[in-house]
Formats: C-alpha cells, sequence, structure tokens
C-alpha cells in the first residue's frame, strides 16, 4: 500500500521541502485587482505585499473540485493506493470542500482532513503526515497522527491593519479584534477549534504579548 499526501498552497512549503517529501500541492488562485493568477506559479509573498503596499485589492478563489480531481488522479498514477488530503481550515476557506467533492470521484480512496489551520501551522502538519507515510503507517495512522497534531496546533499572526480581516470571509475576526494601527498593531490568534481570532496588541514592529511563547 502506497499513501499519497496532497495539501494545498495555503501551507506555504518551499519547493524544496516539497520535493524532498514528495508532497502534492493544489494552488489556490489569488485575485489581484481583478486579474487572476495562481499562487506558486511566479506568484510569492513578495508579489502579495507589493500589491498591498500599493492598496490593491486582494481576494483568494479556491480551487475547483475538478482541480483537485486532476491531482488524485495524478497521485494515483504514480503508484499511490490511498491520499489523505490536508487543506486550510475550513472556517476560512471553502477549499476542504472542493477536495471533499472531489474524493467522491477520485481513482482511489481519499481521506480529506479539514486541518483548521493556514500557512506553516497546516505545512508543518503536512511534513509529518508524509514522513508517517514514507514510514510505512497505515492511512489510519497518518490520519489519526495529522489529526492529532493539528489540534494541538494554532496560528497567530500579527497584521497590520483589520481592514482585510473585516472585509474576508470566514475569518471570524469582525468585532473580536481591535487597535488603533497607528499606535499598536492587532494580533490574531487562530485556534484549531474554532477558527477564529482572539485579540492582543502590539506596537508595530513588536511581538504582541499575546503572540510570545
Amino acid at each position: 500500500m502506497s499513501t499519497a499526501v496532497i495539501t494545498d498552497s495555503t501551507a506555504t512549503l518551499p519547493a524544496t521541502v516539497v520535493a524532498e517529501h514528495g508532497i502534492r500541492v493544489v494552488p489556490l488562485q489569488l485575485v489581484i485587482d481583478g486579474g487572476e493568477r495562481i499562487e506558486g506559479d511566479g506568484v510569492d509573498a513578495s508579489v502579495v505585499i507589493e500589491a498591498l503596499r500599493r492598496k490593491a485589492e486582494i481576494n483568494t478563489s479556491r480551487p475547483a473540485p475538478a482541480t483537485f480531481l486532476r491531482a488524485y488522479e495524478q497521485a494515483a498514477k504514480g503508484g499511490a493506493t490511498e491520499i489523505v488530503s490536508v487543506h486550510i481550515s475550513g472556517g476560512l476557506s471553502g477549499t476542504v470542500e472542493a477536495a471533499r467533492a472531489a474524493a467522491d470521484e477520485a481513482p482511489v480512496p481519499v481521506r480529506v482532513v479539514d486541518s483548521r489551520l493556514v500557512g506553516m501551522g497546516l505545512g508543518f502538519a503536512v511534513i509529518a503526515a508524509a514522513r508517517d507515510a514514507a514510514a510505512g503507517r497505515s492511512v489510519d495512522e497518518v490520519v489519526e497522527r495529522v489529526e492529532r497534531r493539528c489540534g494541538g496546533s494554532s496560528v497567530r499572526l500579527v497584521v497590520h491593519s483589520l481592514d482585510r480581516l473585516h472585509r474576508g470571509d470566514g475569518s471570524g475576526a469582525h468585532g473580536r479584534c481591535s487597535a488603533r494601527p497607528w499606535r499598536s498593531s492587532p494580533c490574531c490568534t487562530w485556534s484549531t477549534v474554532t477558527s477564529s481570532p482572539s485579540s492582543g496588541c502590539a506596537r508595530p514592529g513588536e511581538r504582541s504579548p499575546a503572540c510570545r511563547s
């Protein structure tokens, strides 16, 4: 039995890590001022930062179920007999639902996991899952262990402004984090239970007390 591990681009895994562990990554789409671009296809953090600095309108678009299905089919063609598909929190994105829709049509069994995380919180869990699969653990063990890792994790972000969180969908941020942008920066913590932020404040360039371990 061979288990493939698949995630999405919000895991922010470096290409070298993806190649080392044989992880397949399904990209989200970035929509910058109405123009669609594929995350990871020449679009990295520097592109997003530049767009934010010029106050461009930025949104993301989840992959279509057909995109996930192609990834599952490719993994099967590569010898996978089972797939563990681990994704960004369903409270922040519809990505995991698209993965579940595609799993019903996949040529091999697919176990879809809602990490309830984002960024390297998700990324570290995916790396561990890939290592477990490579070590020959059963798909049940891989899923149980990645769910346990995700359940014990949280993601903390210091943001310059709450404006985009307030406009975004699924973040639960509105009214939960507040700070005066010219005096302090909000710190939001996404927990694996609620996928909603708790608040804390930091002066620009400093870590919030809520972000200190």
